[in-house]
């Protein structure tokens, strides 16, 4: 059965994006990337989003949305801001999709975090990573169809990916 669309879910630095455009690539779907998609709508990365109006919306609140709205669309591939699994409602709207939750150690991501200028500066990576992995562990099991490990090779997270969509 094919699912009506594809969740790539993870911790910032992950691959999100990554495996996700492989994936949408491989089924001939289009891709919804928070980051991409958010930054087209308001004009400001993630960083800069956080940096910005704290009477605007916030940066969460738009990644939740984001997720809803391309949930509710078929045959897509999405992948999904770190912090929308957080959020009940995201889960929930998550029951039609296969979920590939993308796992790495904390010092794998936070090498990762470091290396990238659009995302928020939080403080220290590796004690972001652990603070925020011990909180969205449970709800990305909860989730999950697949669990590829993020701390392979690129190609063998990208082989195992594609894998777990045909």
């Amino acid at each position: 059965m094919t699912p009506r669309s594809v969740v790539v879910l993870g911790l910032m630095g992950a691959g999100k994006t990554t495996v996700a455009s492989a994936i949408a690539q491989h089924l001939g779907w289009p891709l919804r990337d928070s980051d991409i998609d958010i930054e087209a709508a308001t004009g400001r990365t993630a960083a800069a989003l956080v940096a910005a109006d704290p009477e605007a919306p916030t940066l969460h609140d738009l990644e939740a949305q984001h997720a809803l709205d391309a949930l509710a669309e078929d045959r897509v591939v999405i992948a999904a801001a770190a912090s929308v699994i957080e959020r009940p409602e995201v889960r929930a709207a998550m029951a039609d999709a296969l979920v590939l939750w993308l796992d790495a150690p904390a010092e794998v991501l936070a090498a990762r975090m470091a290396s990238s200028d659009h995302r928020p500066d939080y403080g220290d990576p590796q004690e972001v990573v652990r603070t925020l992995d011990r909180r969205r562990r449970p709800l990305y099991r909860e989730v999950a169809d697949v669990i590829v490990d993020a701390a392979q090779p690129a190609d063998a997270v990208l082989r195992a990916a594609l894998a777990a969509v045909d």
